[in-house]
């Protein structure tokens, strides 16, 4: 292989793996509060797919941090989807 069919090739490989872009799920909401321990965003009671993503993030802090922390005030109700396939939430 000439070196310029190598530098082809390359050059095509970084143009793919650039424009595949990241591993964004389009499903996932893009509007989360700064600090999930400070509130819950008022669109989880309207959206089950922003609650399901405050879930998930708060599952993600660390119980030796939250542990000293002052309660959330929560809704009475975060919104559902009885229709809806089941989300994982890590």
């Amino acid at each position: 292989m000439t070196r310029l069919h190598q530098l082809l090739l390359a050059t095509a490989a970084a143009t793919i793996l650039v424009a595949c872009g990241g591993g964004d799920d389009p499903n996932r909401p893009t509007t989360t509060p700064a600090d999930v321990t400070a509130q819950v965003p008022p669109a989880a009671v309207t959206s089950p797919d922003v609650a399901t993503a405050y879930v998930g993030d708060l599952s993600a802090v660390p119980p030796a941090t939250s542990d000293a922390l002052e309660p959330v005030a929560v809704p009475e109700v975060l919104a559902s989807d009885d229709t809806a396939e089941p989300t994982m939430v890590n």
